[in-house]
C-alpha cells in the first residue's frame, strides 16, 4: 500500500447534519458493518458530546461528482457515532431509521440533566453544544482507491490483542452497574499503585476495575466465586437500575478508607498485594465494619479493631514460608477464584486476624 498523506481537521456536528440532509454524506459504503450499537452505548456517547469529552477519530474518505460538482464523503470509520447523533438530533435524516434499533434516550445514570428528554425538549444551551461540538476528523484525498480504503478500514478494526473479559463488558454493558464500577475503580487509582495491586499495564486493561465488581458482589451476598458468567450476569442484572448504588459506593470507599488507617503501610510489602489475598483482606474489613451478608440498607458501620497491620505482616510471612495448614496451602496453589478455596483463605485471614490462630 503506497504512502498516503492526511491532514487531521475537526468538523462540527452540525457540518455532518447538512451533508447529510444534502445526500453528500454515504453513512454505508460497501464496506461498513451495519449499525449495532445499543442504547446504552448511544446514551453514554450523547453524554461524553454534552461535556465536552474527547471522542475517537472519524474517518472519510472524498470522492469528487464531476457532474454535479459536489463533494462526496464516505464514512471510513465513525458511522456509529455518526448514526447516534443523527437519530438523537434529527432521526428524519435517516433514510432507513428504525424506532427498534436506532430510538434511545439517555440515561439517568449517564447525565442525569439529560435524561429521558428529546434533543427538542433541550435548553437551547444544550442543543448549541451538541450541534457545535467539533468532532475530529481525518480525510482520505480522492485519489484513494476501494482497495486502499479498505486495508485502511481492516486496520482502524483489528487491535492484534484479543480482549480480556473486562475489556469485553466495558463494550457490551452501558448502564448504572457499569457505570458505578468504573467511577469507583477510578477513585481508588492512587491505592492500586501505591498498594502494589495492578501495574500500568493492568490498569490499562481495567483488571483493578474487574477487581472492583469482583468485591462488590460479595458485598451483596457473602464470599462468591469469581467466573465470567458471575460478572457478567452481575452487570446485566444491574445495567438499567442499580437501587443500591449509593449505598454500595458509601461502604465501598469507607473500607477502602479503613484498610488505608489500619494497614495501608503494610499491604505493598506484603502477599497481600495480590489479587486473591487483598480479596480476602477486602472482605476481612467489610465484615469487620458492617459484616459479611448484611442488608445493603443505609446504617453506621462499626469501629474497625486497632492493631491489625502487625498481624497482617505476620500472616503474610506465614503464606510467604508455606506455615499454614494443608488446606489452606492448597487453596493458593491452584483454582484461587472458586468460592471453596475462597472460603478457605477468607476463614484463615480473618481467624488470624483476630487472634483466632496460634
Amino acid at each position: 500500500m503506497r504512502t498516503i498523506d492526511v491532514v487531521p481537521n475537526t468538523h462540527p456536528v452540525s457540518d455532518f447534519l447538512q451533508w447529510q440532509r444534502a445526500g453528500t454524506l454515504n453513512l454505508r459504503p460497501f464496506f461498513q458493518r451495519r449499525a449495532v450499537w445499543k442504547p446504552g452505548a448511544a446514551s453514554l456517547f450523547i453524554d461524553t458530546i454534552v461535556r465536552g469529552l474527547p471522542v475517537p477519530l472519524i474517518f472519510l474518505r472524498e470522492r469528487v461528482d464531476l457532474d454535479s460538482q459536489t463533494v462526496h464523503r464516505d464514512v471510513v470509520d465513525g458511522q456509529q457515532r455518526l448514526r447516534t447523533l443523527f437519530s438523537y438530533i434529527d432521526a428524519a435524516v435517516l433514510s432507513d431509521f428504525d424506532p427498534a434499533r436506532d430510538e434511545f434516550v439517555v440515561r439517568k445514570s449517564h447525565n442525569e440533566q439529560l435524561a429521558g428528554a428529546n434533543f427538542s425538549d433541550l435548553e437551547v444551551e444544550w442543543q448549541r453544544r451538541i450541534l457545535s461540538y467539533k468532532l475530529p476528523v481525518i480525510t482520505l484525498p480522492t485519489a484513494v482507491e476501494d482497495q486502499e480504503v479498505l486495508r485502511i478500514f481492516a486496520r482502524l478494526n483489528s487491535t492484534g490483542q484479543a480482549l480480556n473479559y473486562q475489556e469485553l463488558r466495558n463494550a457490551e454493558y452501558f448502564g448504572a452497574f457499569k457505570t458505578l464500577m468504573y467511577e469507583l475503580a477510578y477513585e481508588q487509582l492512587v491505592r492500586w499503585r501505591s498498594w502494589s495491586i495492578f501495574d500500568g499495564d493492568e490498569i490499562a486493561r481495567m483488571k483493578e476495575v474487574e477487581l472492583t465488581s469482583d468485591l462488590v458482589h460479595s458485598m451483596h451476598e457473602t464470599v462468591r466465586g469469581k467466573s465470567k458468567a458471575a460478572l457478567d450476569n452481575l452487570y446485566e442484572r444491574y445495567d438499567d437500575e442499580y437501587r443500591q448504588g449509593r449505598e454500595v459506593a458509601r461502604r465501598f470507599r469507607t473500607v477502602m478508607e479503613a484498610m488505608e488507617d489500619s494497614f495501608g503501610a503494610v499491604i505493598p510489602n506484603s502477599v497481600f498485594n495480590r489479587e486473591m489475598h487483598f480479596y480476602s483482606l477486602f472482605l476481612y474489613t467489610y465484615d469487620k465494619l458492617w459484616g459479611l451478608g448484611s442488608a445493603l440498607g443505609r446504617r453506621r458501620h462499626r469501629s474497625m479493631p486497632t492493631d491489625r497491620a502487625d498481624r497482617v505482616l505476620r500472616l503474610s510471612s506465614r503464606f510467604e514460608q508455606k506455615r499454614v495448614p494443608a488446606k489452606v496451602l492448597d487453596s493458593v496453589a491452584r483454582a484461587s477464584t472458586d468460592v471453596g478455596r475462597r472460603t478457605v483463605r477468607f476463614d484463615y485471614t480473618r481467624r488470624f486476624l483476630d487472634g483466632n490462630v496460634r
